[in-house]
């Protein structure tokens, strides 16, 4: 009931709130394979085109999940939905 006053009022500090709430699940999800991808790339000299997989796993996890709840959180789907 209070998260709902509170989005009302300030929606973007409640997905900001979200964003930061979700970090310790983004970088339990996130790090071990950004380990993983920097140790083929230094110690087993792995090339690119084989750690490209890793890459692009590491860049949504950790970019593209909170970037996605930030978006999320900023378009308010009411206002648009009144516009009409």
């Amino acid at each position: 009931m209070i998260a709902l006053r509170f989005v009302r009022q300030n929606r973007s500090s409640f997905a900001l709130v979200a964003a930061v709430a979700q970090v310790p699940f983004t970088l339990w999800w996130g790090l071990p394979i950004l380990f993983r991808l920097h140790e083929a790339i230094t110690v087993y000299h792995l090339p690119m085109r084989f750690a490209s997989g890793w890459v692009f796993e590491v860049s949504i996890i950790l970019i593209g999940i909170p970037l996605c709840i930030l978006l999320g959180g900023m378009f308010d789907t009411s206002d648009a939905l009144s516009r009409r």
